[in-house]
């Protein structure tokens, strides 16, 4: 089989898709689905969803490339017969909006595995949604042949880029005049971004790939905008423009156009918005002097062009300082007194407008402990009403009120179809801070198919449970069965140990693989930078093991005891035992279904998972320090794709199973205090992507080499051994480097196995040499 280079052409360099039409057709008839067939395709599943149900007339079956192989993809379809063909229709999957074709081009041939260097028709198809199920259309002059090449680039799936899924495609043939003998020219038109009323004029740039001549007319927004020769410029009005670049065609040519679409906004009608977690609905409790941080969320549509000039706050007509923190903003209030206080939050835009925010706010000098619902009856089902609920909550606010929140969650069987659950299904309950961030505050691990009861000290993030809130729930559930989930908090009044405490996010990991030859230390190495003002601080780790079974070398990661370090300024200093005891549960979740009293890592089945944690005092002198989260490093998972000495069949079952051992990871830095931290960021070095480096000579013997690309920016490199053990540490400005390398000396390092762990901003990456 001979198939034609692939490249991309470069007119689909453009930023903005088009959809090619003419006007060259005498008619345009559909042919009969069931005289073509399949002659070639790169990517179909073994059975189910194959490249032939593109053609089988049911709109319900779809081809799917399963997501396994990146683009471009390849459909070769035997039209049956020598047609003169000018266009097709392209149907999305039906029910989904996942690998919907963008970037196209189409070929003809009367020889299966031989077609011409130009395509017919190129470019990238424009939907009218984020849903659409109608087909697509893609049309040209006719041209006689047998086969049809569709050579698709990309598509419009954010969450895979390596899917394409469709449901049918129809081609069409010309009846009428037939192939006519020329050639079919394609535009490329560049794209015009979002405009506003007042934009200066635009000059529209298109251009053919024979060279013709371009024209161009307004398709719609007449009103919108004007048009001379190739410059249009903007009449006042918002809406929607729609342009069409076009060559009437010759004796040579067919005609040809395209078309691109943007808006025009009136930027004088747009206001800021402005959210708050105080509240009205429940009075501030205040049982201590200090300063109450006024929390605020304030942003504005059509953000390039317009961002938040100010925000101000007032409290009974007296201004309060509010300071900028991470992507929000924070009114210190001052409380002086109790009584009823007029509060006035204010954001104004930088096109003038001002949005405020208007409330009396009750302040009280008493508190009692008391219990509050948080989530009342909150069903989690797939597909309805989804894997993830999020609710609007009220809870008390306060200021040196309380010195304990404990959670109390209340796990129910819904009344639905499958009642609950039959699966230990991984889920978790977050609140969003005023940063708009989603902070994990209970790992949940399902039980087998039964209802229970469970209680956790939540104590840590009691700053953030108060006011007025979002709560979130998840639960990986997927159909058999559901969870009515019941969470009240209860406020236990007393004085806290400190005012104040704060969050700063350390660890965040999905699926963080665990012993990939390919990346055997994945966690990226952390600095944290305390404010002076912090009195004590730990870190609060939560770790769960997932993926086990016989293709995870030792039945890992959620049946392996693994024993995993945190080192501190490059020391290890605590130690994780990564194992919990099942029988019985710890929660005391009992009737469950299911292999429920096997012993895993950091969890059991119908448990809250039980945070590790790790007082930092006594470790940190000073107040900069880094943490790395070292997994135990004797573990190598040999059933894996990216270990090259695995055979199927004697390593393990199936050395292609993509299944691995990996771990979720969330780990915070809690810092304490009694006087209100304003911090802003913990990491404010420009870094650089740690993929640009390279490492030489491997095996090494005096000096090892770390190369890179770049030409700015930050990095710290780490030489680790095979225990985990950091030995040697280097900070480097990339500004620095001579001639774009970092040398460090090997020669004391005792001959064996090391690891190089380089750490940057945009991610880490662990390299393994020799020294011999």
């Amino acid at each position: 089989f001979r198939m034609k280079p692939i490249k991309l052409f470069s007119i689909l360099l453009v930023v903005l898709s088009w959809n090619l039409s003419v006007c060259a057709q005498c008619d345009t008839t559909a042919i009969d689905q069931s005289q073509c067939s399949i002659v070639f395709v790169d990517m179909e599943p073994n059975s189910g969803q194959l490249a032939a149900n593109v053609l089988d007339g049911d709109e319900t079956t779809f081809w799917n490339t399963t997501g396994s192989v990146a683009f471009p993809h390849h459909l070769i379809i035997d039209l049956g017969d020598t047609l003169a063909v000018n266009g097709l229709s392209v149907k999305p999957r039906v029910g989904s909006n996942a690998g919907r074709l963008e970037g196209y081009e189409i070929y003809l041939s009367n020889n299966s595995t031989v077609f011409p260097t130009n395509p017919e028709a190129a470019g990238e198809l424009i939907y009218n949604g984020y849903w659409q199920e109608s087909p697509e259309h893609i049309y040209f002059g006719a041209k006689e042949a047998k086969y049809l090449y569709l050579f698709a680039t990309s598509n419009f799936d954010q969450n895979n880029n390596k899917r394409l899924q469709i449901s049918e495609i129809i081609v069409f043939e010309d009846q009428g005049c037939g192939d006519q003998g020329k050639t079919n020219q394609i535009i490329s038109f560049e794209a015009i971004e979002k405009q506003s009323t007042v934009s200066d004029p635009i000059e529209l740039v298109a251009t053919s790939n024979y060279g013709t001549d371009i024209s161009y007319e307004i398709v719609e927004g007449a009103d919108v905008v004007e048009l001379n020769g190739n410059v249009i410029s903007f009449t006042g009005t918002a809406g929607q423009v729609i342009l069409k670049a076009y060559n009437e065609g010759d004796a040579e040519y067919y005609p040809a156009s395209t078309e691109i679409k943007f808006q025009v906004v009136d930027l004088s009608i747009i206001y800021p918005t402005i959210s708050t977690r105080l509240t009205d609905a429940v009075p501030l409790e205040k049982m201590a002097d200090g300063l109450y941080p006024i929390y605020i969320k304030s942003s504005i549509a059509e953000a390039s062009f317009l961002d938040i000039a100010s925000v101000s706050v007032s409290v009974d007509g007296q201004d309060v300082e509010v300071v900028e923190q991470n992507n929000h903003y924070v009114g210190l209030w001052n409380l002086d007194g109790t009584g009823t206080f007029n509060v006035v939050i204010e954001a104004e835009g930088s096109n003038g407008n001002i949005t405020a925010w208007d409330k009396s706010i009750e302040v009280i000098d008493y508190a009692s402990t008391q219990t509050v619902q948080a989530m009342d009856a909150v069903l989690v089902n797939f597909p309805n009403p989804g894997r993830t609920i999020t609710i609007d909550t009220v809870l008390p606010q306060f200021l040196g009120a309380y010195n304990k929140v404990t959670a109390y969650l209340d796990v129910n069987c819904p009344n639905i179809n499958g009642g609950c659950d039959d699966w230990d299904r991984k889920g978790y309950f977050e609140i969003q801070r005023p940063d708009g961030q989603w902070v994990e505050f209970i790992r949940y691990i399902t039980p087998y198919g039964v209802g229970c009861d469970h209680v956790a000290d939540v104590t840590d993030f009691m700053d953030l449970l108060q006011g007025e809130v979002k709560l979130r729930v998840f639960i990986d559930t997927w159909g058999t069965g559901g969870w009515e989930f019941n969470l009240s908090l209860e406020y236990e009044q007393g004085e806290p140990d400190f005012l104040y405490r704060s969050l700063t996010k350390v660890w965040d990991k999905n699926a963080a693989p665990f012993g990939n030859l390919a990346n055997l230390q994945p966690m990226e190495t952390v600095e944290i930078t305390l404010s002076d003002y912090v009195e004590s601080s730990k870190l609060r780790l939560v770790t769960t093991g997932h993926g086990w079974g016989a293709n995870n070398t030792g039945n890992a990661a959620e049946f392996y005891h693994a024993v995993h370090n945190i080192a501190v300024d490059g020391s290890n200093t605590f130690e994780q035992d990564l194992w919990n005891t099942c029988d019985p549960n710890p929660d005391g979740c009992t009737g469950q279904q299911g292999t429920w009293w096997y012993n895993r890592a950091g969890w059991c089945p119908g448990t809250i998972a039980p945070p590790f944690e790790y007082i930092l005092d006594d470790a940190i002198a000073g107040n900069t320090f880094t943490l790395d989260y070292i997994f135990q490093t004797s573990y190598i998972d040999y059933c894996s794709t990216n270990n090259p000495d695995c055979v199927s069949g004697v390593t393990c079952p199936d050395c292609s199973d993509n299944y691995n051992p990996h771990y979720y990871v969330d780990g915070y830095l809690i810092k304490y205090s009694d006087t209100y931290i304003n911090e802003t960021s913990n990491i404010t070095q420009d870094v650089l992507p740690a993929s640009e480096f390279l490492l030489s000579p491997n095996p090494v013997n005096d000096i090892l080499t770390l190369s890179t690309t770049s030409t700015a920016g930050y990095a710290r490199f780490l030489i680790i051994d095979v225990h985990g053990k950091i030995i040697q540490s280097r900070e480097v400005d990339a500004m620095a480097l001579y001639g774009g390398r970092v040398e460090m000396p090997v020669y004391d390092l005792e001959a064996g196995t090391y690891f190089v762990r380089i750490f940057t901003k945009e991610g880490s990456q662990t390299k393994k040499f020799i020294k011999h």
